[in-house]
């Protein structure tokens, strides 16, 4: 059999969360893992592999083979959260910039985005499944004065 084999198999070998088989051959890659997670994080490290084993790294112009060596990898992530943070309640980026960056933790496999959408003096986002964000988190009885860390406290 050649080509590349993607595989989830309830019993695969390892029990950790996105634990996942890598194996190049001659004729074949072959991908195995527990969840569409594992499968997926796979596909982030042979990606990596082509990315590294690419000779002309995005001329157009040079053509040469591509080659990538035979091997076995079988990995999991270290840690069950991976995150990054994004703060748009203060800084505005733009779609595109957006979509990069969730490209950028897949390719990484962080497995949390941390979309910070707003700030203390309450949500401005209308979402009309969730009516009372609006309603109620829009509103507050007063604002604070100065930094949280200011002793006492000081309200408007």
């Amino acid at each position: 059999m050649s080509g590349l084999v993607l595989n989830i198999d309830e019993n695969f070998e390892s029990k950790q969360e996105g634990a996942y088989a890598l194996d190049i051959f001659p004729s074949q890659i072959y991908i195995g893992a527990k969840t569409s997670k594992g499968v997926f994080s796979a596909i982030q490290t042979f990606m990596q592999l082509i990315e590294q084993s690419n000779p002309v790294k995005n001329n157009p112009l040079i053509t040469k083979k591509l080659s990538i060596p035979t091997l076995s990898i079988k990995d999991y992530p270290r840690f069950k959260y991976r995150g990054m943070h994004l703060d748009v309640a203060r800084h505005f980026y733009s779609i595109s910039f957006i979509k990069k960056y969730i490209d950028y933790l897949a390719a990484y496999k962080f497995n949390t985005f941390h979309w910070h959408l707003t700030d203390d003096q309450g949500w401005r986002i209308e979402i009309l499944s969730y009516p009372k964000l609006n309603s109620v988190g829009s509103w507050r009885d007063s604002t604070l004065i100065g930094h949280f860390k200011d002793a006492p406290a000081r309200y408007e």
